[in-house]
């Protein structure tokens, strides 16, 4: 449902109906209640863009399916003092306009005033049933296919019966609430779909890969939890889908890799009170292909967790002498040299990072936290060496150009920054740190009103 969350707290509205009230810090109930900040939206409207944009050099469509939360398809059945005050906040992302190459699906639709013996949603879980994620697949279906060929399931290939469980929901109430009679979803076996790949790794991440006779058609799709109920329509749909969950980005080097004819996000309208998290300095290969199962694999995910949740002498203690261990590599050393350098353990953070790029062909991410080691370490010209590397092996992600720009400009080498963030801030627009940094080369240069243009870019972008 949300990333690295371990509890809900959930409430009740009527006949028994449970929501989220609060995720972790996240308050669910505020943010539905309140405008949503234009600066997130525009955030997220400019990512979508330069996805869009992106896929489109590669020639692959894109379309953001938004799964509605509880709060907003079952209204009717909140408290009274919150009926008729929360507000998805989709329809106002859809307002600031449409996108070149991008098609947004707003499933709700399809989903409020279904007249039918299911529930479209569970009553005691935070996501759809199995008949609600029905609807909405046959629902974006219809869109899709004007983008792509696809080979959807008709209602004849699918029945449902009355299952018997308790939700992610009820699990949290105190006491522990009901379980629930749900729909459950039976396909024809003259729909089947092949697995090929299953990957499960650190923080409940995925890779799912599936191969069916429906057609030609390949799609990637990038998911969060409500893809769960909704992945057994989809894998029967195309001839080969990928799923890459939970995440809310889109992972531009698994798209190069993968070549699917279609790139599909499925995302909780929720994510969109969260920013967009596509510039951070890790790979799909990082979060999706590592080894976690060997031994070393097994300790490198447990320190990642600690790590994710900010105990960093946890995680720290947890990877010492990890490089001895079997199954060590060169991912599992870029793991443990961002713990060392978080613990300020500089020197043995920099050891550990040249392991990481020890490889004949060491990945952007493992580029990336050599340079972050040798700049706290104090070896600033190979930590530009480093970033630039990084930046050659990828420059779609943000978070490589601009810690190049930052060492650039703390060496003051204003003419080499401003060539740098005057051609990519343009293309990775979404980016408020590139902005920021293009302000201050600005500033140093002289250039007023650039500086001054660069500082509204950055703005627009943050609350």
């Amino acid at each position: 449902m949300l990333d690295d969350v371990d509890a809900f707290t959930p409430f009740e509205g009527r006949n028994g109906q449970l929501y989220i009230g609060r995720a972790g810090a996240l308050d669910l109930v505020e943010l539905f209640g309140k405008q949503t900040s234009n600066a997130r939206l525009f955030h997220w409207w400019k990512t979508f863009e330069r996805r869009g944009r992106e896929l489109k050099r590669r020639g692959i469509p894109y379309v953001v399916n938004f799964a509605p939360s509880a709060h907003i398809v079952c209204e009717s059945a909140l408290p009274d003092d919150l009926r008729g005050h929360l507000r998805s906040p989709v329809p106002a992302l859809m307002k600031l306009g449409a996108l070149d190459n991008v098609t947004f699906i707003d499933s709700l639709s399809a989903l409020q005033n279904v007249a039918c013996e299911w529930d479209v949603y569970r009553k005691t879980d935070s996501h759809w049933s199995h008949y609600g994620a029905f609807l909405a697949y046959l629902d974006a279906c219809r869109q899709i296919r004007s983008l792509v060929s696809l080979a959807p399931l008709e209602a004849s290939d699918v029945t449902f019966t009355l299952t018997r469980g308790y939700g992610d929901l009820s699990v949290f109430m105190v006491p522990e609430g009901p379980a629930e009679y749900f729909p459950q979803s039976h396909i024809a076996d003259r729909r089947a779909a092949n697995p090929v790949k299953k990957k499960i790794v650190a923080a409940r991440n995925r890779l799912l890969e599936f191969s069916s006779g429906a057609c030609s058609t390949s799609a990637l799709f990038f998911h969060d939890s409500y893809m769960t109920a909704q992945a057994a329509f989809w894998n029967r749909t195309f001839g080969r889908s990928l799923f890459v969950g939970i995440t809310s980005r889109v992972f531009l080097d698994a798209v190069d890799s993968w070549r699917p004819d279609i790139v599909i996000t499925e995302m909780a309208d929720h994510r969109l009170f969260l920013p967009p998290q596509d510039h951070e300095p890790w790979t799909f290969y990082d979060e999706f292909e590592g080894d976690y199962v060997s031994p070393a694999g097994r300790r490198i995910a447990s320190a990642l967790l600690d790590l994710r949740q900010m105990k960093i002498a946890s995680a720290a203690e947890a990877i010492a002498g990890i490089e001895n261990e079997a199954g060590f590599d060169s991912h599992h050393a870029r793991i443990a040299a961002q713990i060392l350098v978080s613990n300020h353990a500089f020197e043995r953070a920099v050891e550990m990072a040249r392991l990481a790029v020890a490889d004949k062909a060491p990945t952007a991410s493992q580029l990336w936290i050599a340079a972050y080691c040798e700049a706290y370490n104090g070896n600033p010209q190979a930590a530009v060496n480093y970033a630039t590397w990084s930046l050659g092996k990828d420059s779609d992600n943000a978070a490589f150009a601009s810690f190049l720009a930052s060492l650039l400009i703390g060496l003051e080498r204003w003419s080499d920054a401003a060539t740098l963030l005057e051609n990519i801030t343009p293309r990775l627009s979404d980016s408020p740190e590139l902005w920021r940094n293009l302000e201050i080369v600005r500033t140093a240069r002289g250039d007023v009103t650039g500086a001054a243009q660069a500082n509204l870019a950055r703005r627009a972008l943050l609350e």
